[in-house]
């Protein structure tokens, strides 16, 4: 069993939303019994260097899957060791078939005062794959974190999704764009040109392969916001993705 993991740090730049970008944390796996992420270890800053997200920062998780069939159990298995459950962003888990299945799950918490960890969901069967970033803020609206109900897309036959346009209603709203997508061969996002804030990408490469890359835009200021397409990942007919676009409320 052989995997492989790349990693893209993201650049930020200043911008109009209050929000503050704390750090990220990346995470794969190729095992049935999935893995955590270390609050005191896995994340790194916006320079690069270690930092702890603090108690009261707002943690979003997108889980993505790559296999022969959907993934039907990402968002349960993504769980706090302290305060349990996180909240789903979306109604339904996003998923779309295709030779190379891509499931997704996206999910939020505000880090409570004794959570230490965040388990992460397995694969469902080897050589399957699961690809996983989390993103810490700090400035979050703690009573209504999503501005608005997130857009999101699920295509076939191709690794590069168009997230949907997005019309969030509270000034200094946080935009996030994320992409996920199940590849025959493993294969990097690109950063969008018009999310310039943050920017990760990540890969777990094993049999189906799976990428996730989320950006971030902290400089909107009125109406919809429509992201460009992804770029880089795969344009191959058996492959398949899934695309979210996010507005955070600022407190």
């Amino acid at each position: 069993m052989v995997s492989a993991i790349r990693n893209i740090i993201f650049n930020r730049t200043a911008g109009g939303s209050p929000i503050q970008i704390i750090g990220w944390a990346t995470k794969g796996n190729n095992i049935t019994t999935g893995n955590s992420v270390l609050y005191a270890s896995d994340f790194t800053n916006p320079g690069g260097g270690a930092v702890t997200p603090a108690t009261g920062d707002f943690i979003l998780v997108i889980a993505v899957s790559g296999s022969s069939v959907n993934h039907t159990g990402l968002r349960t298995a993504i769980t706090s060791n302290s305060t349990g459950a996180f909240t789903n962003a979306t109604a339904l888990q996003i998923a779309v078939s295709d030779t190379n299945y891509c499931s997704s799950g996206c999910v939020y918490q505000f880090k409570g005062a004794s959570d230490t960890t965040v388990n992460l969901p397995g694969v469902t069967g080897v050589p399957n794959t699961v690809a996983n970033i989390l993103l810490a803020l700090r400035g979050v609206n703690a009573t209504t974190p999503l501005d608005v109900t997130p857009t999101t897309v699920a295509t076939a036959s191709t690794g590069q999704p168009n997230c949907p346009s997005i019309t969030p209603v509270t000034a200094g709203a946080l935009l996030i764009e994320i992409a996920g997508a199940a590849q025959g061969t493993g294969t990097a996002f690109s950063a969008p040109s018009d999310m310039t804030a943050g920017f990760k990408a990540f890969e777990m490469l094993n049999g189906v392969d799976t990428a996730v890359a989320m950006a971030i835009k902290n400089d909107w200021t009125s109406g919809a916001f429509d992201p460009a397409a992804w770029t880089g990942s795969t344009t191959s007919t058996s492959d398949s993705c899934v695309g979210y676009t996010l507005a955070i409320r600022p407190a």
